[in-house]
């Protein structure tokens, strides 16, 4: 697990900002430590990786769980891994999360590697993996004035590597699969079952109690989250960045050659 990057040198040094972009890419994930816990903080320190994306919640959010959107976000109940943004055509590249405030008990953060569950799933059952990459779904957010679909494969391989490029797995936005012959139907829900044994399997589970000032930086083009269900009064910050953002960032203060 990375350590924490403290803010003041992630906003003053190139150094602090290429070890938190360097976390992301080997971890899926990064962390800095001791920011001001307000959610205009939390934008700043997020931009300081690439412009924020804004999406129909608003450029950035801080929630709780009143339900002012039909998301199950905005509850207290648990949350099981997943990719946001689905149902967009692209889906953001980073997810930002920050605890502004929680007095309560419960609401620890769930991290999987999606990568590695679909790398296990090609080593047991490459048909399954195979199915997943070429069978298309829908994916859907309806509600709130809403109505954004999206054509995706759940795994999606890069053209030049052929490795896995991004996962996009969310049992909440997948609609009904009705546009598929039997055969692939028949072959799609067994790949999934397969794959969703591996996602939600201890082993490939990471969590983490967030407290105010540690702002969590997700690729969500890989790493699916979670939460658990929490009382009291919790408030969360966040936001979106675009991979493009990311990508950039990687080559050019990082250093990478990447696609």
């Amino acid at each position: 697990m990375p350590d924490d990057v403290p803010y003041k040198d992630f906003m003053n040094n190139d150094e602090s900002l290429k070890e938190v972009l360097m976390n992301i890419h080997k971890y899926g994930f990064g962390i800095v430590g001791e920011c001001p816990p307000t959610e205009e903080k939390t934008v700043e320190v997020s931009e300081r990786i690439g412009h924020v994306r804004p999406t129909f919640f608003g450029k950035s959010w801080g929630f709780t769980d009143n339900e002012v959107f039909d998301d199950t976000a905005y509850t207290s109940d648990a949350i099981g891994p997943h990719n946001d943004n689905t149902y967009l055509l692209e889906a953001s590249g980073i997810q930002v999360f920050h605890i502004l405030h929680h007095d309560g008990e419960g609401g620890e953060n769930l991290l999987v590697d999606g990568f590695n569950a679909a790398s296990i799933l090609k080593l047991k059952h490459p048909d399954y993996y195979e199915a997943l990459a070429r069978i298309p779904i829908r994916a859907e957010y309806i509600g709130d004035g809403h109505e954004v679909i999206s054509i995706i494969n759940l795994i999606q391989e890069n053209k030049i590597t052929k490795e896995i490029d991004a996962f996009r797995y969310n049992p909440f936005d997948r609609a009904l699969l009705s546009h598929t012959s039997f055969e692939d139907t028949k072959l799609f829900y067994k790949a999934l079952k397969a794959l969703s044994a591996e996602i939600n399997s201890p082993l490939n589970e990471l969590r983490m109690k967030l407290t105010p000032g540690r702002v969590l930086f997700v690729d969500n083009w890989r790493v699916l989250h979670g939460r658990n269900s929490f009382n009291g009064s919790r408030v969360l910050a966040g936001c979106y960045l675009p991979k493009d953002q990311l990508n950039s960032r990687l080559r050019t203060i990082a250093g990478l050659n990447i696609y």
